[in-house]
Protein backbone atom coordinates (compact mmCIF):
# COMPACT_ATOMS: atom_id res chain seq x y z
CA UNK A 1 0.00 0.00 0.00
CA UNK A 2 2.78 2.49 1.05
CA UNK A 3 4.11 1.82 -2.84
CA UNK A 4 0.83 3.32 -4.27
CA UNK A 5 0.91 6.38 -1.97
CA UNK A 6 4.46 7.22 -2.89
CA UNK A 7 3.34 7.04 -7.04
CA UNK A 8 0.56 9.10 -5.89
CA UNK A 9 2.79 11.48 -3.94
CA UNK A 10 5.14 11.54 -7.08
CA UNK A 11 3.08 12.03 -9.30
CA UNK A 12 1.08 14.79 -8.20
CA UNK A 13 5.06 16.23 -7.31
CA UNK A 14 5.10 16.52 -11.18
CA UNK A 15 1.98 17.81 -11.68
CA UNK A 16 3.22 20.74 -9.00
CA UNK A 17 6.02 21.40 -11.02
CA UNK A 18 5.00 21.27 -14.35
CA UNK A 19 2.22 24.08 -13.42
CA UNK A 20 4.21 26.12 -11.74
CA UNK A 21 7.15 25.87 -14.71
CA UNK A 22 3.67 26.81 -17.37
CA UNK A 23 2.61 29.82 -14.57
CA UNK A 24 6.13 31.45 -14.65
CA UNK A 25 6.21 31.25 -18.39
CA UNK A 26 2.49 32.96 -19.14
CA UNK A 27 4.37 35.33 -16.15
CA UNK A 28 7.25 36.03 -18.07
CA UNK A 29 5.21 36.35 -21.19
CA UNK A 30 2.11 39.11 -19.57
CA UNK A 31 5.16 41.19 -17.59
CA UNK A 32 8.08 40.94 -20.39
CA UNK A 33 7.31 40.33 -24.08
CA UNK A 34 3.88 42.35 -23.88
CA UNK A 35 5.29 45.47 -22.73
CA UNK A 36 8.41 45.27 -25.15
CA UNK A 37 5.79 44.45 -28.25
CA UNK A 38 3.57 47.59 -26.63
CA UNK A 39 6.83 49.62 -27.15
CA UNK A 40 7.70 48.62 -30.60
CA UNK A 41 3.95 48.89 -31.96
CA UNK A 42 3.72 52.51 -29.96
CA UNK A 43 6.86 53.30 -31.76
CA UNK A 44 5.62 52.40 -35.19
CA UNK A 45 2.53 54.18 -35.07
CA UNK A 46 4.36 57.15 -33.76
CA UNK A 47 2.92 57.61 -30.42
CA UNK A 48 6.00 58.03 -28.40
CA UNK A 49 4.23 59.38 -25.64
CA UNK A 50 2.61 56.06 -24.98
CA UNK A 51 6.06 54.24 -25.82
CA UNK A 52 7.65 56.44 -23.04
CA UNK A 53 4.51 55.70 -20.64
CA UNK A 54 5.15 51.93 -21.31
CA UNK A 55 8.82 51.82 -20.47
CA UNK A 56 8.21 54.26 -17.67
CA UNK A 57 5.64 51.42 -15.75
CA UNK A 58 6.52 48.94 -17.65
CA UNK A 59 4.51 45.92 -16.02
CA UNK A 60 1.23 47.54 -15.57
CA UNK A 61 0.49 49.77 -18.36
CA UNK A 62 2.80 47.77 -20.97
CA UNK A 63 1.53 44.84 -20.61
CA UNK A 64 -2.12 46.04 -20.93
CA UNK A 65 -1.44 48.01 -23.76
CA UNK A 66 0.56 44.99 -25.27
CA UNK A 67 -2.20 42.87 -24.77
CA UNK A 68 -4.36 45.53 -26.68
CA UNK A 69 -2.59 45.16 -29.54
CA UNK A 70 -2.28 41.54 -29.66
CA UNK A 71 -6.05 41.32 -29.75
CA UNK A 72 -7.09 44.30 -31.77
Amino acid sequence: MSNSNNAKDGLSSFVAVIFTIALWGVQAFLGFLMPIYAIIKDVQNGKIMWAIADIVLFVPVGTVRGLMYLFS
